[in-house]
């Protein structure tokens, strides 16, 4: 059974690691919200090239012309 009076090692050495968090000023942030930024901008693009390109399989079905639909008889 551990001693009470010794600290184990396991928590002596969680307190010499402690840290906390403090309130970040704005020129600090700058990097993180320019990534940020540039990253939302490449993945805009990415997508934007992605939905722009030509389709692999392009379904070529004859044109009716003339082709009479239940719209324009019911008018």
């Amino acid at each position: 059974m551990p001693n009470a009076e010794q600290p184990s090692p396991r928590r002596r050495d969680a307190d010499a690691e402690y840290s906390y968090r403090r309130p970040l000023a704005l020129h600090e942030m700058v990097p993180a919200i320019g990534i940020a930024i540039g990253t939302g901008l490449f993945a805009f693009y990415l997508m934007r090239l992605l939905m722009e390109r030509t389709p692999l399989r392009v379904d070529r079905r004859p044109r009716v012309r003339g082709r009479v639909t239940e719209s324009s008889v019911d008018a």
